[in-house]
């Protein structure tokens, strides 16, 4: 019989982790085409500190530079070739993605000429990092 007295812990079956406001988590960055070949390998990782419920990318640049946002690195070949990102167009452009993930990253897209800067708020959830799975398959990878 179930202990009716027993607290539940965070984790990523934990409904309650998703219901609950999340942890504030704000970061940006800046990719420097000038640093790559053909400024299209341009590439930044955001490893967040918890799991996170839901995050907001908002593309900063000027409006001639295209962010894509991916789950894989782009050195996985099947990420660009496949179409395995989301292209975000234009200064003060944002997607929000209502999702669980650890990690994110964000590229220049090909054909943008200049660096690229973003803006993310997240709201992270209790759940560890090393409890979330690698995304991998069928649409990120594959």
């Amino acid at each position: 019989m179930t202990d009716p007295f027993r607290q539940m812990s965070p984790g990523i079956g934990n409904v309650g982790s998703y219901q609950v406001s999340g942890y504030p988590f704000v970061t940006g960055s800046t990719l420097d085409s000038g640093n790559f070949a053909g400024g299209s390998n341009a590439q930044g990782r955001i490893v967040f500190p918890q799991v996170v419920k839901s995050f907001t990318l908002i593309n900063t640049s000027t409006s001639s530079v295209s962010l894509r946002l991916h789950y894989n690195t782009i050195e996985n070949n099947n990420v660009i070739g496949g179409h395995h990102y989301i292209t975000i167009t234009g200064s003060m452009t944002a997607v929000t993605m209502n999702m669980k993930c650890k990690e994110i990253f964000v590229s220049l897209n090909g054909g943008s000429a200049g660096n690229g800067t973003f803006e993310i708020f997240a709201d992270l959830t209790g759940i560890s990092p090393n409890d979330m799975p690698l995304l991998t398959g069928s649409g990120l990878t594959i």
